[in-house]
């Protein structure tokens, strides 16, 4: 009885020590070197890959040393040693996400939508979901407290996307990016300690003169901690405007595929050294 005792007064040790207040240790990693664990900024230049505003190093392991990693530290990516982690403490995350709910496109969006709700482990010190429409009447779907105890689970932010009506036309990108920083407010729901993502799913195809609102609304975000992604929803998107209203390029998608995915439950992972 003593020596059971004694294990988990060692283990409840353990967890104090790697993990912060409302995180918990979990699960074992295999002994493969891994990049450092850096929170990913919400405010990079614009245009690392684009221009000479990059200042990456690399742009893949096989352009370092046999000893090294290409690993993102801040907004460009370095040789670096790797770290062999054993364990992860999990980290809470706020994600918000802007979508398109025009007829034409709404079956894709919806299953790009899915497919983000199914990656993610949503639980009360997990990851919690808002969603806003882009539409002629922006809603606010779902806020980030909406949901609460056994509520907060995959099924009833899917049910949120299953009940939704297609509109027959899009709205104005700048009018539901501002509105999205309000998502954000710990008022609403958000919480201090959480990494904070915006994902945005639309082709930004916009007026001329919706371009420069948006972009300072954007900007806005980016300064408030939030990392912005955009996603493109079919061929005809606006490249550029998705680049610039993201945090950098490296956050610009065309489409919700496995690599996005895997980067965005990254975040719900802080590793940990044995």
């Amino acid at each position: 009885m003593n020596m059971i005792v004694l294990v988990l007064v060692t283990l409840l040790a353990v967890r104090s020590v790697h993990c912060q207040a409302g995180n918990s240790l979990q699960g074992i990693r295999g002994t493969d070197g891994d990049c450092p664990y850096q929170r990913p900024e919400a405010n990079c230049q614009q245009g690392l890959r684009f221009s000479s505003d990059d200042d990456s190093e690399c742009f893949s392991d096989d352009e370092c040393l046999p000893s090294l990693k290409c690993c993102l530290q801040g907004c460009a990516s370095r040789c670096v040693a790797p770290v062999y982690y054993r364990r992860w403490c999990s980290v809470p995350v706020d994600l918000g996400i802007l979508f398109e709910t025009q007829a034409a496109t709404w079956p894709k969006v919806k299953k790009m939508v899915n497919k983000v709700i199914h990656r993610m482990s949503i639980t009360n010190d997990g990851t919690h979901f808002a969603m806003r429409s882009i539409a002629e009447r922006s809603q606010l779907l779902l806020a980030f407290d909406e949901l609460r105890d056994r509520q907060m689970n995959r099924f009833n932010v899917l049910r949120v996307i299953k009940a939704l009506a297609p509109q027959k036309r899009t709205g104005r990108i700048s009018t539901a990016l501002e509105a999205a920083k309000e998502m954000f407010n710990q008022t609403n729901g958000a919480r201090e300690n959480a990494i904070k993502v915006l994902l945005v799913l639309t082709d930004a195809n916009m007026d001329s003169d919706d371009t420069s609102v948006v972009n300072a609304a954007s900007k806005s975000l980016r300064e408030s901690g939030i990392l912005v992604q955009t996603v493109g929803v079919t061929l005809d998107m606006n490249l550029m405007q998705l680049v610039d209203m993201a945090t950098s390029d490296l956050y610009v998608w065309p489409g919700v595929d496995a690599e996005m995915l895997w980067l965005l439950k990254k975040l719900e992972k802080h590793h940990v050294m044995k």
